[in-house]
């Protein structure tokens, strides 16, 4: 979405995001927050944790190359299913997905489906409150299909190439979730050790879906243990 606006603005992706991450830096100064570390996940140490991660999944046997075909919401930057549609259209963008036919790599996520079931019955806290823990509940009652994680470079230049084919870039949501352990210094850093096993995650409810079911069995898989808890916002 981003190298497509930049393409439309006349600029670099590399410049527009720079434009958009300085806006976010500059606002927080304004509401006089202050952070730690600003993650952007154009950074070497992010691109370092990524490629290691991907391939400890795809060495597990995780990953797999299949053509697909599907709905592409381009706002939500992932495939959609028929029963997500409102009247045909993204309900967050109220735009009509594009159908896209393609070779992209998967993660078998649909696998991880039981365990994932069994560790929120088993953690009634995992989640709060309770109505997105059911939501999530939900989803996992029926198969949840496995995650497309990467976009041939010949349609999308911009992006982390896969360690084992650098004619595949890691698709957005497998890559930017992982800036949550890269930021601490996965997997030795001294942050990694202090913070990781008490992160909670403060999250609107339109990423409910990347968070709770994406998330968790990737860390499943890479065998990092979970986050503590995620609080999902109206």
């Amino acid at each position: 979405a981003s190298r497509q606006q930049a393409i439309v603005a006349g600029i670099a992706p590399q410049a527009f995001v720079d434009q958009i991450s300085q806006r976010f830096k500059d606002a927080w100064k304004q509401l006089d927050i202050s952070n730690d570390y600003f993650v952007r996940t154009t950074e070497e140490r992010h691109r370092q944790a990524v490629g290691r991660v991907l391939q400890t999944v795809y060495n597990r046997g995780d990953i797999y190359k299949a053509a697909y075909e599907g709905l592409y919401c381009v706002g939500c930057e992932r495939f959609l299913t028929e029963k997500e549609l409102v009247d045909g259209k993204c309900p967050d963008h109220l735009t009509p997905p594009e159908q896209r036919n393609e070779e992209n790599y998967f993660f078998k996520m649909d696998q991880y489906r039981p365990w994932l079931q069994e560790y929120l019955q088993a953690h009634p806290d995992f989640i709060c409150p309770e109505t997105y823990r059911n939501e999530v509940l939900g989803m996992l009652r029926e198969s949840i299909g496995d995650l497309s994680i990467s976009r041939p470079k010949s349609r999308v230049p911009w992006g982390i190439s896969l360690p084992w084919d650098e004619s595949h870039v890691t698709y957005v949501w497998f890559d930017a979730l992982l800036n949550y352990v890269s930021a601490l210094g996965y997997p030795a850093g001294e942050g990694f050790a202090k913070y990781w096993p008490h992160t909670w995650h403060l999250i609107g409810k339109d990423i409910l879906k990347t968070h709770a079911v994406f998330w968790p069995t990737m860390l499943k898989s890479a065998g990092i243990p979970l986050y503590q808890r995620l609080l999902v916002g109206g």
